[in-house]
């Protein structure tokens, strides 16, 4: 038995042959001359099409360049890093989370942690107290995967999630 395609088939084919010219047709009629003064918007620009030689020098202003953290926070990985810990009062890793993402950051991981700990300067732990854990964004690998905290010693308390404890975030600059 034969299977014959029909005429609704041909007709949804021949539309989207149609759509798909049509887009592209006006895509290259618009040209620059056509489009009036300030009306582009960001939203009107696809992601990563424009690069800095497309930018003229100075046009953008100093706030949207200015890549360096604030004074509360240190440059580590590229990312902006609390020197002091917040916390800990009534702040579960939910919360610490919560707050973090609130400022457009997350929680550094295990290693990120260990190496602040040891390697940047201006940090200080927790509330000063070595003894003291921070909460970190790594879960245990076994089940419950709970969350991790260390002290700057690098013990871990792996059933942090209910626990109230100290933290700090990483922010893009």
């Amino acid at each position: 038995m034969k299977v014959r395609p029909s005429p609704a088939f041909f007709v949804a084919v021949l539309a989207l042959v149609l759509a798909g010219a049509g887009a592209g047709f006006a895509a290259g009629q618009i040209t620059s001359a056509q489009i009036k003064d300030n009306t582009v918007r960001s939203q009107d620009i696809a992601n990563r099409t424009i690069v800095g030689k497309d930018v003229k020098k100075a046009s953008l202003g100093s706030q949207v360049l200015n890549r360096s953290c604030k004074q509360t926070a240190v440059k580590v990985f590229g990312q902006c890093v609390d020197k002091v810990a917040s916390g800990p009062t009534n702040q579960s890793y939910v919360q610490a989370v919560n707050a973090c993402s609130v400022r457009g950051g997350r929680l550094p991981s295990l290693g990120e942690l260990r190496f602040i700990a040891t390697n940047v300067p201006g940090i200080t732990w927790a509330d000063g107290q070595s003894n003291q854990y921070e909460f970190t964004g790594t879960f245990t690998t076994a089940a419950p995967n709970t969350p991790i905290a260390i002290d700057q010693s690098y013990n871990p308390f792996d059933d942090a999630g209910t626990q109230s404890f100290w933290y700090r975030c990483l922010i893009a600059p």
